[in-house]
């Protein structure tokens, strides 16, 4: 090995621009490889995502409790993985703000996101609800209102239909005003109209930590969530509440044999691909050990362990290039590309990468080895 290594320093001190140029090679081809199996990868879960078809996900209650309180949820959302959170769209959430749970007009409905840590976020609902044509006057709430819980409502569209004279709509106004709302004994400035729901539309960011819940949807960026973020939700949740607010039992479709057999296809090609283009330079390399090998064959080594030798060098130089560009890759390329491509980042495994390094190796040795038998041993030793 030691000699494998010298010979490796000694193509740095003697042919520099060669080797630099074999090195970026090798740099070049990893994360081309690497690239090329998330980007696959990415159109078989989408192709996968769209037969599975969870794009909107209800959460199951059996019974409503009051111990599934707000407090509660909100430590799920602080728990689950920030693949997880980047797919969430949106949520839906019900609970009961004043009254009791059986209380229909005591119930509230709140849209909001989650950011990257799990923290419930503002979402803008303008754009949605003038789209729909539910906004009737006024605006939504805007982030800073919903960062600091001002105490902001929008009302009901129904104040513009048959139903305003019905006392349900109507009993919340404070002093007989239509510009304030009495909710859970406070006092909320009204900043709109919207035909939402049968209550007025407050920040969730008002919401005491001890409301009871009682429905939740999650909404996902992409045609559906993924088996690995499904579960995610699932465990958090059943930890959390033991099934008394769970996740709907869903079969995943998986990938099938014909995909491994393709993807194991792949990285086998592209390797070869890769040291194919690289020929030209491994050709000359060899060219310039072709010294340092006759002497070694002048000593007695044998032609097909020089071709050896040479192999595991071009091996060696190359699975160093791979760990080289396959770190930053990892840490900086993957998860800037999974933000636009949402399964990009799944594939990338202990064994995928593994899978990945052994072809980019093996496509390496062959090229190499048939480079160094025509160089090597077909010529004479001078």
């Amino acid at each position: 090995m030691k000699y494998i290594l010298r010979n490796v320093l000694s193509l740095f001190q003697r042919e520099r621009t060669a080797a630099v140029c074999l090195v970026c090679g090798f740099l070049i081809s990893a994360v081309a490889l690497l690239f090329l199996f998330g980007l696959y990868y990415q159109v078989a879960q989408k192709n996968l995502a769209n037969v599975n078809g969870l794009q909107h996900m209800e959460m199951e209650m059996e019974t409503l409790q009051k111990d599934i309180t707000w407090k509660r949820v909100k430590r799920c959302f602080n728990r689950l993985d920030k693949d997880t959170l980047k797919a969430v769209s949106g949520i839906v959430m019900k609970a009961a703000v004043d009254g009791d749970l059986e209380d229909y007009y005591g119930s509230f409905n709140f849209d909001y996101t989650l950011d990257e840590k799990g923290t419930p976020a503002y979402l803008d609902m303008t754009e949605s609800l003038q789209s729909m044509g539910q906004l009737y006057e006024g605006r939504w709430f805007t982030r800073d209102e919903f960062d600091h819980g001002e105490r902001v409502a929008l009302g009901l569209g129904y104040d513009y239909t048959d139903f305003a004279e019905q006392k349900e709509y109507t009993v919340r106004y404070e002093d007989g005003s239509k510009d304030k709302y009495l909710i859970d004994g406070k006092s909320y400035r009204r900043i709109g109209a919207a035909l939402l729901w049968t209550t007025p539309t407050i920040p969730v960011t008002c919401l005491k930590d001890d409301a009871p819940v009682i429905a939740l949807a999650f909404g996902f960026k992409n045609v559906s969530v993924t088996a690995k973020q499904y579960g995610n939700i699932k465990e958090v949740f059943d930890e959390e509440f033991s099934g008394a607010l769970k996740v709907p039992e869903k079969d995943f479709k998986e990938l099938d044999s014909n995909y491994y057999l393709l993807m194991t296809l792949l990285l086998v090609s592209v390797g070869i691909l890769t040291a194919v283009v690289l020929s030209l330079l491994l050709t000359y390399v060899c060219q310039q050990q072709e010294g340092i090998y006759a002497v070694c064959r002048l000593c007695g080594m044998e032609k097909k362990k020089s071709v050896a030798y040479f192999a595991t060098e071009c091996a060696l130089l190359s699975f160093v290039c791979f760990v080289a560009a396959a770190i930053p890759y990892m840490y900086f390329a993957v998860p800037r590309i999974t933000d636009v491509m949402a399964f990009f980042g799944e594939g990338y495994t202990g064994v995928s990468l593994a899978a990945l390094c052994g072809s980019f190796l093996m496509g390496n040795v062959i090229v190499s080895s048939i480079i160094a038998a025509e160089r090597l041993t077909k010529r004479g030793i001078v």
